[in-house]
């Protein structure tokens, strides 16, 4: 038996690309809540509204309907529900984040 193992526990975690990592190490940086109007405010806001373009623009959708949540749950719900047709179709980034 060689020395060489493989790694299939990918619901647990995964390596995340070196881009990623530098865009959510920016995202971490930056101390503000991005919905107040005032200085910190706007950069937070900022880097949100273009990490919505740069999904957007991966999937080919309008920015206005990239929504985010904080949690897992809420992604999954809104899916469900565009799938029962009980809402207007939104992508879950959650859902469709391995495709970009």
């Amino acid at each position: 038996m060689s020395g060489l193992r493989t790694y299939l526990d990918w619901n647990a975690t995964a390596a995340v690309a070196p881009l990623r990592r530098a865009a959510m190490l920016a995202a971490l940086d930056c101390v503000g809540n991005a919905s107040s109007p005032h200085a910190e405010g706007r950069r937070p806001r900022a880097l949100m509204e273009g990490a919505r373009e740069q999904i957007a623009d991966c999937l080919g959708a309008d920015p206005r309907r990239v929504y985010f949540y904080l949690e897992g749950d809420g992604g999954r719900q809104l899916a469900a529900d565009a799938q029962r047709g009980r809402r207007r179709r939104k992508a879950a980034f959650e859902l469709v984040a391995g495709r970009c």
